[in-house]
């Protein structure tokens, strides 16, 4: 098993740290591979700019993107972690997809149209929030904070298969609550 993380928040003592350092722990502890795309730390360039035009117009794919692109095909599963920010990814993750999930290595279109060229197994998805999950629930915002990565990219390029683990008032939790969470964490990487 391979896998590739994508892991987006700034904070190095971030609950979404812990949960990446367990992804890790718990991927060795099952010998599975794995490459860590930590997207603030290699500093990321978010801009699909007028130069990353000019290099796609001439068939050139801008290095940094081409590296990714080559760890993205490496795995066979994707891990993303991430926080919620304004009921969404961060714009760090964001401007990964931009960049990296480009036409003509993600998805293509031919005479019938989508082509989906991407052929993960799974993708699994660890976010947190900062509101407690009711408000989620009673603004109906579960699915708000799913669908535009599970359809609006994962499904339109080609991973059918996503599973949601949404961690829900991280910064009011009690440790008993981190450390369940954390346990879920354990669990969902057994299950992959």
């Amino acid at each position: 098993m391979k896998i590739a993380i994508i892991y987006a928040h700034p904070n190095p003592k971030s609950f979404n740290a812990a949960v990446c350092e367990k992804v890790i722990s718990s991927l060795n502890s099952i010998k599975a591979e794995y490459r860590l795309i930590d997207l603030y730390k290699e500093n990321f360039k978010t801009s699909l700019d007028a130069k990353d035009f000019e290099s796609l117009a001439k068939g050139e794919m801008p290095q940094d993107v081409v590296k990714y692109q080559k760890d993205i095909l490496w795995a066979d599963k994707l891990i993303f972690i991430f926080p919620v920010w304004w009921w969404s990814y961060p714009a760090i993750l964001k401007g990964f997809i931009d960049r990296v999930f480009l036409k003509g290595f993600a998805y293509d279109f031919d005479q019938n149209g989508l082509v989906k060229l991407l052929k993960h197994q799974k993708a699994l998805v660890f976010m947190t929030t900062g509101g407690p999950k009711e408000g989620y629930e009673k603004n109906n915002a579960v699915e708000i904070l799913k669908r535009p990565l599970s359809e609006g990219v994962l499904s339109f390029c080609g991973i059918d298969n996503t599973d949601f683990h949404i961690f829900y008032a991280v910064p009011y939790c009690t440790e008993e609550e981190r450390k369940n969470y954390l346990n879920q964490v354990e669990e969902a990487i057994k299950k992959l």
